[in-house]
């Protein structure tokens, strides 16, 4: 082949070879590179308000009420006042030791059972029969106080059973005259349970 055609064949060749490379490089140059994905963050959580799905625990319960040294809660004495040389009037004294108020209900006139004791002996008694009417009534005893309740009741020691008087509340303990313990029973209406009780000497 003659040396012009080569030269010119090898220009051609040259020349495609860069026109492929230019196209090349071009397509190289248009291709980009995909966007870098971006790192994902942690997500804030939403606020949100706890629950619980256990049972509430029940309010703690209330401390038991104070010991009280003197005594019960409420209880009940009797009282002797004298009437007449010999003659003790009784009254119904209620103690409350709480601390709220609570109503004593009581029948009017006040009457009661009564036992009266000397060592371990129980003594007999005279009580007449009442049979007259009655009316309910209710006395407040405040906290930490005592009120008493008067009854139409009087007490006496009488071994012979002589009566000095028709009345019905005249009660006679058919003894001589000696240390006793007065114990009454069914005094309040609401509480018939509790007793009033006394140790007293008197003549």
């Amino acid at each position: 082949m003659p040396a012009g055609r080569r030269t010119q064949g090898a220009r051609v060749v040259v020349g495609l070879g860069l026109a492929i490379a230019m196209l090349v490089g071009c397509a190289e140059n248009g291709r980009r590179a995909p966007a870098p994905e971006p790192t994902p963050q942690p997500s804030q959580a939403p606020e949100t308000t706890s629950v619980s799905s256990s049972t509430p625990s029940p309010p703690a319960a209330a401390p038991p009420a104070a010991a009280h040294p003197d005594g019960p809660p409420r209880s009940c004495a009797l009282e002797l006042d004298p009437e007449a040389p010999g003659t003790m009037a009784v009254s119904v004294v209620v103690q409350n030791r709480t601390q709220e108020a609570f109503e004593a209900r009581y029948f009017h006139p006040l009457v009661f059972h009564l036992e009266v004791w000397a060592d371990h002996n129980k003594l007999p008694l005279d009580i007449p029969a009442f049979d007259g009417p009655v009316e309910p009534r209710s006395v407040t005893v405040p906290a930490g106080e005592r009120v008493p309740i008067p009854t139409p009741v009087t007490l006496r020691f009488a071994p012979d059973g002589k009566r000095k008087t028709d009345s019905p509340f005249e009660w006679l303990i058919l003894s001589p005259p000696t240390d006793v313990w007065l114990r009454a029973k069914k005094v309040l209406a609401d509480t018939p349970e509790l007793r009033c009780e006394l140790k007293a000497h008197f003549r």
